[in-house]
């Protein structure tokens, strides 16, 4: 039997999921166990997992922050035995259910094009993340949003400012790349 739960990070034992994210990413994109337990006891009720099982089993997730109607998508995730299932976007359209704005951080191709296959539109603005720990480079990704409606440039800093807030220089390195944009002007869709 398929069903969708949804649970605060907190409430959930990260080691159930965990092993999807290892098998997944790249070694540069993995966030350590540690952040996301210390990422799920500072935001409570704001980072939530959403996941589709099998038999038991989670066979895809989607980690994000919520910001009252805006979701940061952190991880989509789908177990490599059961993919092209259809299971990551039913997660997705559950979200698109209940949010509008649904911003993702992407750096390939290949996540760029299922996204956009699901709905994505790319913003106007290209994210370099800052360096996420000692000897870790700067990464430029693309952003994207499913379900765009209306989202201005302050609200987009605040969001970064508060998901990477627990990296140092973080805040600095995302508000310098805000100097060139007005804070209530809306952020544009790429064409």
């Amino acid at each position: 039997m398929k069903s969708i739960v949804i649970k605060n990070v907190k409430d959930t034992n990260v080691n159930d999921f965990y092993y999807l994210i290892v098998d997944n990413f790249n070694a540069n994109e993995i966030e350590e166990k540690e952040e996301l337990l210390k990422n799920a006891k500072k935001f409570s009720n704001d980072y939530k997992i959403s996941y589709l099982t099998e038999n038991n089993k989670i066979v895809a997730f989607a980690l994000y922050f919520i910001f009252e109607d805006v979701i940061y998508l952190e991880y989509l995730v789908s177990d490599k035995n059961y993919r092209k299932m259809g299971y990551a976007f039913k997660l997705v359209q559950n979200l698109t259910e209940n949010f509008t704005n649904i911003i993702i951080a992407v750096d390939n191709e290949n996540n760029e094009n299922y996204y956009k296959k699901i709905g994505a539109v790319e913003l106007d603005f290209v994210f370099k993340c800052p360096p996420l720990g000692d000897g870790k480079k700067i990464i430029g990704y693309k952003l994207l949003c499913i379900n765009y409606k209306y989202l201005t440039y302050k609200k987009l800093k605040n969001i970064l400012n508060i998901v990477f807030d627990c990296y140092e220089n973080a805040k600095s390195f995302i508000n310098s790349q805000f100097c060139n944009f007005v804070d209530e002007d809306l952020v544009k869709i790429s064409h």
